[in-house]
């Protein structure tokens, strides 16, 4: 990655004063992914097109994964900037997540990471996939989905929420994973944080 896509990722990426109240993952928690979450990305990315399988891409940046745990609710976010090699390849990629086909891939991939993560003895339920396309005025394409799945520990069934927005703008393409357990990732930061990384694209769009 060149030193000026470095700097327009880092510049546009979400950041710690972004998300009050969260934790910064250690480096330590982002070196040992497990065997399935890597699987589980290379997956997302061969459903999505993203970086790694498409012609004329630079490699990705993301941001640090943000936590925040009190008891057993949990909530965690990230975002991701990539440039496509033009700004049509950009908007097409970003409007492809409309597709069923893209959608019943994602959610293969997301079923097969949840039974490979469940505690032991744990049941998972069926994955549901919503998809939804969130105001993203400037934009070239803009896309949200929710994965949902329910795992049954115990006779108590725990819902898992994994969203992802995005946008593209330029040859940017930029998303945001968000992650909530047992209810969704908070609506209004989830808005918030997506309109910010809007703006920060614009603001440094060449």
């Amino acid at each position: 990655m060149s030193a000026q896509t470095l700097a327009y990722a880092r510049a546009v990426n979400i950041r710690a004063g972004d998300v009050p109240g969260f934790t910064a993952a250690s480096e330590r928690d982002r070196e040992h992914e497990s065997p399935s979450e890597k699987h589980f990305e290379r997956r997302f990315l061969a459903c999505a097109g993203l970086p790694g399988h498409g012609s004329g891409r630079s490699t990705e940046a993301g941001s640090p994964t943000f936590e925040r745990k009190r008891g057993i609710v949990s909530a965690s976010v990230s975002s991701s900037v990539s440039i496509a090699g033009s700004p049509l390849l950009a908007s097409t990629e970003a409007r492809a997540f409309a597709g069923r086909r893209l959608r019943a891939c994602l959610a293969r991939a997301f079923d097969g990471l949840m039974r490979a993560e469940r505690p032991r003895g744990a049941q998972v339920g069926p994955v549901s996939v919503k998809y939804g396309s969130p105001p993203a005025p400037g934009a070239s394409g803009s896309f949200g989905l929710r994965l949902t799945a329910d795992v049954t520990v115990r006779s108590i069934p725990i819902p898992f929420y994994f969203d992802l927005l995005g946008f593209a703008y330029g040859r940017a393409e930029v998303t945001l994973f968000a992650i909530g357990l047992p209810a969704p990732f908070p609506a209004t930061l989830e808005e918030e944080l997506f309109s910010l990384l809007l703006r920060r694209a614009k603001a440094r769009a060449s």
